[in-house]
Formats: structure tokens, C-alpha cells, sequence
């Protein structure tokens, strides 16, 4: 499988980063990131989620404050 998911593609409405920005904001001594990642289950196989962390893997792609699980 070749990897082309680029994170710079993803897009976030202004709505969307305004509540990112407004959650992840109780945490501003540290930098936090957006998590953004897939999993098994739901109707159509997969799940898609997101979480806040402040560690980033060797195998994640990152983009600013957008970590993707690779």
C-alpha cells in the first residue's frame, strides 16, 4: 500500500478550529495537538475520531498542530 495521505489536505470549517482552539485551550503551558486517527467499527467499518496529545510517534505525519496516525 502506498502512502499519499497528506495531513495539509485536511480541511476544518472555521467553526471546526474555533472548538478545537476553545478545547484545547484549558492546556496552554504545554503544545497540544489534534489527533486525528481511524478504527474498526461502526456501519461502514471504520470509525473516525479524534483526540488531544502531546506525544507524537516516529510513524505519525504531521502537519502544524494536526497528527495523524500512519
Amino acid at each position: 500500500m502506498v502512502d499519499t495521505f497528506d495531513p495539509s489536505t485536511l480541511k476544518l470549517s472555521d467553526g471546526a478550529v474555533k472548538k478545537i482552539h476553545s478545547l484545547s485551550d484549558s492546556d496552554k503551558e504545554q503544545e497540544i495537538n489534534l489527533r486525528v486517527y481511524v478504527t474498526g467499527g461502526g456501519c461502514s467499518g471504520f470509525k473516525y475520531d479524534f483526540t488531544f496529545d502531546n506525544k507524537i510517534d516516529e510513524n505519525d505525519l504531521k502537519h502544524q498542530n494536526i497528527v495523524v496516525d500512519k
